[in-house]
């Protein structure tokens, strides 16, 4: 059975902590280079309350690729059920597909799979970044 799960992001990174009921203008900061906009992506990804319910996750490791106005990052990740956990309970590889549009970047889409018996993650994407 395929596990691959796959999200389109239709707005753009925002400091809210809870997902927003409308579009909300992206902050300058989260969207003027790509470790800046994937950092606001983990920000989302593991604001205080998904943590609160037991979710954290964290990037440690990255491969990345560009041309022109496009990238793709392979970002290599773990989950905990807080930060201060001593390990993970998963691991897995978000694809992240950007778009550079003047200025700033855009995710297009982000692919996910996770780490599991048979589909362990390759060790080229747990190098540091």
């Amino acid at each position: 059975m395929l596990n691959v799960f796959v999200v389109t992001l239709v707005l753009s990174l925002t400091g809210v902590q809870e997902a927003p009921k409308a579009a909300v203008a992206a902050r300058a900061d989260d969207v003027k280079s790509i470790d800046a906009i994937v950092a606001a992506v983990y920000d989302v990804i593991s604001g205080a309350v998904l943590e609160r319910d037991g979710f954290f996750e964290r990037e440690i490791a990255r491969r990345m690729e560009t041309f022109g106005n496009i990238a793709h990052v392979f970002s290599t990740y773990e989950s905990k059920h807080a930060a201060g956990d001593p390990a993970p309970f998963a691991r897995g590889i978000n694809s992240i597909q950007l778009l550079k549009d003047g200025g700033r970047w855009w995710i297009v889409t982000i692919y996910w799979d996770s780490e599991k018996a048979g589909n362990p993650i390759p060790s080229e994407y747990l190098l540091k970044k």
